[in-house]
């Protein structure tokens, strides 16, 4: 094949996994940030040296991708305690984050808000309207967490495409 029919195609799929990185972004179900470094591994495997990426590039883009787990992990939890919710409360909103996760795209909302005003009421012997706070709160912090990852999708793709484009 020749060698710029091979960079064309290269730009077309690096460019559709980005394009569907940023509907991820938007779209729980489609998990934005992999198709990120899938795009900048494909981009990377079909030109080599050419394609501008080096090893850090790889490492702040995995940088990027961890702290935005991260963050949009807790982000649950942290709702649920800035609400008024217990050590409890939180603890429930991350755990039913993870069960939420195979109910998705609903148990994404429902899981931490289930979650903590579950432990709320049943453990920490909260009332409910107090234990509905907790629950609030962590859906306030899911809201965060979708909001952070869209912003860090945008940051990973902005990133990578100045590190292709840049060289050139």
């Amino acid at each position: 094949m020749p060698e710029h029919l091979i960079e064309i195609l290269t730009w077309v799929v690096t460019g559709l996994l980005l394009g569907g990185s940023f509907l991820g972004a938007f779209i729980p179900i489609i998990p934005a940030q992999i198709l990120v470094m899938i795009a900048a591994l494909w981009h990377w495997l079909m030109l080599k040296e050419a394609s501008g990426l080096t090893g850090v590039s790889f490492l702040i883009l995995v940088l990027i991708w961890g702290l935005s787990q991260l963050i949009e992990f807790l982000s649950s939890a942290a709702g649920s305690r800035k609400f008024g919710g217990s050590k409890w409360g939180g603890f429930g909103a991350l755990s039913g984050g993870l069960v939420g996760l195979f109910f998705m795209p609903l148990g994404l909302f429902l899981g931490p808000l289930i979650g903590a005003i579950t432990l709320e009421l049943l453990i920490a012997r909260r009332e409910l309207k107090a234990a509905s706070a907790s629950g609030i709160g962590s859906l306030v912090g899911v809201i965060t967490g979708i909001l952070i990852r869209l912003v860090m999708t945008v940051l990973m793709i902005s990133f990578l495409l100045f590190d292709i484009i840049k060289w050139n």
